[in-house]
Order: C-alpha cells, then sequence, then structure tokens
C-alpha cells in the first residue's frame, strides 16, 4: 500500500529528533509536541479539510490543539481511531509506519539491534540499560528524558548512593 499512495497522493513527512522533542517537553506535553508535527505536516500540505487521529483523550480538545500551530484556517474533523474511520488517516498512518521502519533499520545499522524502539520493549530497555553501562550516557537515537533512559539514569544514582553509604560502615 505504502508504493501507491506515495505514488498517487501528495505526502509530507517530518521528523522530530529525539534532542528537540525533549526540548519541547521541557515547556509542554506529549500531546502539544504530536499537535505542532502534525500542524507542520499539514502546512505543508494545506488542506481544506482535516481528519486527525486524536491522541488526547478529548478529540475535540486534539484538534482544537492543532488549530492553534496552523497559519491557515480550515475545517479539521480530529476523532479517536480515525484510521479506522477515515481512509486517509489510515493512509497517513502506513506512511508513518513505514517511515518509522525505515529510521529503525537505519539506526540498526549503526548501534545494532536495539529491539523494536517501543518503551515497552524489554529488549529495547536492555539495550538502553547495557548502552549506558558501557557509554556512561543514552544512545543518541534515545530521548534523553524519556523514562526508560530517566528511571535507569535514577536506578543507577540509587546504586551509587547505597554503595556510597554501604562503603562507610
Amino acid at each position: 500500500m505504502y508504493e501507491k499512495i506515495i505514488k498517487n497522493f501528495k505526502i509530507a513527512i517530518i521528523s522530530i529528533e529525539p534532542e528537540e522533542i525533549d526540548k519541547i517537553l521541557e515547556e509542554t506535553t506529549i500531546n502539544n509536541c504530536i499537535a505542532r508535527a502534525d500542524a507542520k505536516v499539514i502546512m505543508k500540505l494545506r488542506p481544506n479539510i482535516i481528519y486527525l487521529d486524536a491522541c488526547d483523550v478529548n478529540a475535540k480538545r486534539f484538534g482544537e490543539t492543532v488549530r492553534k500551530y496552523l497559519d491557515y484556517k480550515c475545517t479539521i474533523i480530529s476523532r479517536h481511531k480515525a484510521d479506522s474511520i477515515f481512509p486517509v488517516v489510515a493512509a497517513a498512518s502506513i506512511i508513518a509506519k513505514v517511515h518509522r521502519d525505515r529510521q529503525i533499520i537505519s539506526l540498526k545499522s549503526k548501534f545494532g539491534d536495539f529491539g523494536s524502539g517501543y518503551p515497552s520493549d524489554l529488549r529495547t530497555r536492555d539495550y538502553i540499560k547495557r548502552y549506558i553501562e558501557k557509554y556512561h550516557e543514552a544512545p543518541s537515537f534515545a530521548r534523553k528524558k524519556w523514562r526508560t533512559v530517566s528511571s535507569y539514569y535514577s536506578e543507577k544514582n540509587q546504586s551509587k548512593l547505597i554503595d556510597f553509604f554501604s562503603s562507610k560502615r
């Protein structure tokens, strides 16, 4: 489907680097980060009607959040599970999935197999932990404020404190 979509429709893709996400999250929420990204894509394509897959528990609020980042007026239809309702959102979902999969393959050629890259993946979590143990920092593809990374740093710091106080006995 990916090849058919890119051949027959105008598409736009943006990627947000981990450092940029961390910076954005210092001042706002992940939903606002996604809304900003959605708005960037929308402004590249400039459709009159926009269909959004809402990541906010309040679908209407998510649509309004995206609207505030747009530089033009349009109709926004924001729904949960929009990819199962609107073919255009399903197509966007396919484009995003293929793009992400290709990014992961590229990263694996540089960093080795780290699993899926999702925080729920134990292989990814173990890889991050081993990488930090070896290099004393997270890999460049990982967000530093990602709970998987920050919780490991906290765990490591607690271990250092325990070791410190244990050695003082």
